[in-house]
This record gives C-alpha cells, structure tokens and sequence, in this order.
C-alpha cells in the first residue's frame, strides 16, 4: 500500500477529473503513487531507516498526492502542467527536503530518534586501552 491511495484522491478532488487525469486506467494512478512514494522515501532516507513506513503522517499522504497529481498531469499534458499543481509539487519538495535536512520533524522521526536513545546500550564506545 502507498502513503495516499485511489480514496485519498477521492476526498479531494471528483472522480470525473480522477478518470480524465488517469486516462481511465488505475494501472496510471498506481504508478504516479508508486513514483511519488519512492521520492519520498529517497528524501526521508536521511531521517528514517525503516522505510516504507507503516505508520503514515497525514502530511506524508498529502505529500503523496500532491507529488502523484502533478505526475498525472505532467504525463498527459507535460507542456502546460496547472500553475497551482507545479507550485504544490514544489512546495513538497522543499518540504521533503527540509525533512532530510532535519530542518522539519514530523512525529514518525521523533519517535524514531527518541526510541534509538532509549534503546541504547550502557556499554561503553571507546575506552583509553582502545588507544
């Protein structure tokens, strides 16, 4: 499963645009999610380990479709992609590299970060006889 889905573009935008954008073809959608969660995932690398991630931020599913909504469009219209698609799709990437710049935390990180604290060892890293 990807971090936004076939549902996730139904809340936000009719399923007549849907089937205009995807061609009538879902196999198109599944794609531009697939590329879109691979960007994202390349960015959050730098923070996270574990990825896919299995627990999915609201903004990492926003990032999903607005990335995958300008795929879509680039793919059938590449020359005149929207003004308002090309923005947002900028707008996730700056956040996206803020994210791996650790600039911006989302909770998923937090939680990581805290838990590889707290998961360590007592045992010390180096010693004087280490030298």
């Amino acid at each position: 499963m990807g971090y936004s889905d076939k549902a996730y573009f139904l809340k936000r935008i009719s399923e007549t645009e849907l089937n205009k954008l995807i061609n009538n073809d879902e196999t198109n959608l599944t794609s531009a999610i697939k590329a879109a969660d691979s960007l994202i995932d390349s960015y959050l690398r730098n923070q996270i380990s574990e990825l896919p991630l299995t627990t999915v931020p609201e903004i990492i599913s926003q990032l999903s479709y607005d990335i995958a909504v300008f795929y879509l469009h680039d793919r059938i219209q590449y020359i005149d992609v929207p003004e308002r698609v090309r923005d947002k799709y900028e707008a996730a990437i700056n956040f996206l590299k803020d994210i791996s710049g650790g600039k911006v935390q989302i909770g998923i990180i937090e939680e990581k970060q805290k838990s590889n604290v707290e998961s360590g060892s007592n045992k010390p890293i180096m010693r004087r006889d280490m030298f």
